[in-house]
């Protein structure tokens, strides 16, 4: 299977779970949907409906780490998005900016000046500029 592929199947299923779960279980969304997947996934598999063998084929012929980081990393992100409530997030804006930048800012510093420090360290100069921008 490609790496379309695997996404869509992954993607079509969690949405068809989300979906009975919302709609015929009438659960709410706080409940996390992993375990619910995971309970069904059991369920079927114990009533035989899901191959093992099957699934031990699948996964062992899957690239999960091109999967996810070139193909699910960007629709999570994207899904993810969609889910944010804009208003609400507008409200808090300048606590949100001040958190962002308080947060962001001294780990720059922390973790540039902490390379510099021990490349010199290790005789390898790499300038103090090139410390804080291989920073997070």
């Amino acid at each position: 299977m490609t790496t379309i592929e695997i996404a869509a199947l992954i993607i079509s299923l969690a949405a068809g779970f989300s979906y009975a779960k919302a709609r015929v279980f009438r659960l709410p969304s706080a409940i996390g949907r992993w375990p619910w997947h995971s309970f069904v996934i059991v369920a079927l598999s114990t009533a035989g409906f899901v191959d093992p063998s099957r699934v031990q084929g699948f996964v062992a012929k899957a690239d999960f780490a091109n999967v996810l980081v070139q193909g699910m990393l960007g629709l999570l992100l994207f899904a993810e998005a969609l889910q944010v409530d804009l208003a609400h997030l507008a409200t808090h804006r300048w606590s949100i900016g001040a958190l962002a930048l308080g947060g962001t800012l001294p780990s720059i510093l922390i973790v540039g000046f902490g390379t510099h420090v021990v490349m010199r360290a290790l005789e390898q100069d790499i300038g103090l500029t090139n410390a804080l921008l291989s920073a997070p």
